[in-house]
């Protein structure tokens, strides 16, 4: 089992940069910046602006892409009330950079239609050369 999780690791792991909230009313939206590398010495750096809802439709989506949970029970449950409260949505944020910390270190989870999918629809320019690479 370690070798199958070792096998799915990238040498040069990406990375959450940051998790923010740049949004409250009237729904809350997170943003999660993470730098990828990618082969040809690029780097893809992704800033992915989303609500939970399109959050969680992801992580259903990885998971039945994959066939299992890449996050290990790391993605933030759902909340039936209190979801604009102060404690809640920074406990929400600190569970999501572990969440996305988690699944950019698998390399499957990296190069899933998932991910490329939720990287679409945020309109993210293509890799970029990386500085001093």
């Amino acid at each position: 089992m370690a070798a199958a999780a070792k096998q799915d690791t990238t040498p040069a792991q990406a990375s959450v940069l940051d998790v923010d909230v740049v949004q409250q009313e009237p729904y809350v939206i997170y943003e999660i910046r993470t730098k990828i590398p990618v082969p040809s010495a690029l780097e893809f750096d992704a800033v992915i602006r989303a609500r939970y809802s399109d959050l969680l439709a992801f992580h259903e989506r990885l998971c039945k892409e994959l066939g299992n949970d890449p996050s290990q029970g790391a993605f933030p449950s759902k909340m039936w009330f209190g979801n604009h409260d102060e404690a809640n949505i920074e406990d929400r944020r600190r569970s999501l950079a572990r969440y996305f910390g988690r699944i950019l270190k698998r390399e499957t989870a990296v190069r899933s239609a998932a991910f490329a999918q939720l990287w679409k629809a945020e309109n993210h320019p293509p890799p970029t050369a990386a500085p001093g690479r």
